[in-house]
């Protein structure tokens, strides 16, 4: 639309200067009509006023372009010279109810029409510096995956729930705190359903909760899913849910930084876990947070992970510092997790440090994916990747929208 109207402005403008530099010049010499004469000597002058405008937006733009396309930088990772085109130019701006666009653990469902208004819907927590006290669940919408609104202008709704009045650790954390939300759509019941963790390190217990809603507006109390010890082997770290006609499964990352299975019927009831039997590329390799989606009736993975030599402590920095990898099950048995996008180690950028909890969908042959980066400062967002080859990514450009609509 703003392309459309720069350009009538500028056809506009054309039209005037040249209707006046016709009369100026065949009337040269016409000095009976002075008035006529400054008559179109105003209207050149205002026609190259009209024209002026959109020149000068179209320059920018090219400017911008231009400059924006020389950020795509070539950087050492493993030894290996990586452009980091897979990153975006911009974060998503999804903005909280804490005054800030800093958040984390993005988990997107897509519809083919819309549904409830929107075709688009996002759970994700605010972690502004990696304050967990504002690590609520929030939920987004969107039309187009770029502009992301809080359903139907309600700011009340955000976030769906909060921790208030925390104890607070020696380095001044709360001992309660929200994390790690995952949104799916239930079609047999018609509803979004969104889960997160909540961590008591009072109690020393985690539990997990699922709230859901028919129309995004309105969402139910929260339900409890799953509760365990605290650090124990049965915590579940990022857990992805995926749901069926036969009940759900979930996949989760365990305090041995492996990645664990389980199903149920209910959403309540869990089986044992299984491990499963999925690797990297490379030696010493530890599984943090991830995201499982059936695409085309097998699964696809996400995972952020990090490397740390066999006996060596792993520490938060490690974690602050990982890359986003990938796996299919494709043919029955999981593909080997594979790196799709890198930290851009641009200084001062969102995810110029690390990336972190990631989710994907897959629409029209094309792969999205939304993933989370931390920057050197401390700063979080979420920025989108696009393409249909997962492993050779584009990172979304503002300046340059017609190609991701493309």
């Amino acid at each position: 639309m703003l392309r459309l109207r720069f350009m009538l402005m500028l056809v506009i403008g054309i039209m005037i200067v040249t209707a006046s530099i016709i009369y100026l010049i065949n009337f040269r010499k016409d000095k009976e009509n002075k008035f006529i004469r400054k008559f179109w000597l105003v209207m050149l002058i205002m026609g190259m006023a009209i024209c002026y405008f959109p020149t000068k937006a179209y320059v920018n733009l090219k400017y911008i372009n231009s400059h924006v396309e020389d950020t795509v930088a070539t950087v050492v990772i493993d030894n290996k010279k990586i452009k980091t085109s897979a990153n975006a130019k911009q974060p998503l701006i999804l903005p909280t109810a804490y005054d800030t666009i800093e958040v984390t653990h993005p988990s997107v469902v897509n519809f083919p029409k819309d549904w409830s208004g929107y075709k688009y819907w996002m759970a994700v927590t605010p972690y502004p510096e990696g304050d967990a006290g504002k690590e609520n669940p929030h939920i987004f919408a969107s039309h187009d995956m770029i502009a992301w609104d809080i359903p139907f202008g309600e700011k009340k709704c955000n976030p769906l729930d909060e921790i208030t009045n925390s104890p607070l650790n020696e380095q001044e954390s709360p001992l309660q705190y929200n994390s790690d939300t995952h949104l799916l759509f239930n079609e047999e019941k018609n509803r979004l359903e969104m889960f997160w963790r909540y961590v008591d390190d009072v109690e020393k217990l985690v539990y997990i909760y699922q709230i859901h809603s028919q129309d995004g507006r309105s969402w139910s109390d929260k339900e409890l899913v799953y509760t365990c010890n605290r650090g124990k082997g049965e915590d579940w770290l990022s857990p992805a849910f995926t749901k069926d006609k036969d009940g759900y499964q979930v996949w989760y990352v365990g305090y041995d930084f492996l990645i664990h299975h389980r199903i149920s019927t209910d959403g309540k009831t869990w089986s044992k876990p299984d491990t499963v039997q999925i690797a990297y590329n490379k030696d010493n390799m530890h599984s943090w947070h991830l995201d499982v989606k059936e695409i085309d009736d097998h699964f696809e993975m996400l995972v952020v992970g990090f490397e740390k030599a066999a006996g060596e402590k792993v520490s938060w920095s490690d974690r602050h510092q990982m890359n986003v990898y990938y796996a299919s099950d494709e043919g029955g048995a999981w593909s080997n997790l594979q790196p799709i996008i890198y930290p851009s180690q641009a200084h001062g950028k969102w995810d110029g440090k690390g990336l972190y909890r990631s989710c994907l969908i897959r629409e029209n042959n094309q792969y999205y994916v939304f993933y989370s980066g931390i920057g050197d400062t401390g700063t979080r967002a979420v920025g989108l990747s696009y393409g249909p080859d997962i492993f050779n990514l584009k990172g979304i450009n503002y300046y340059d929208y017609p190609d991701f609509k493309k």
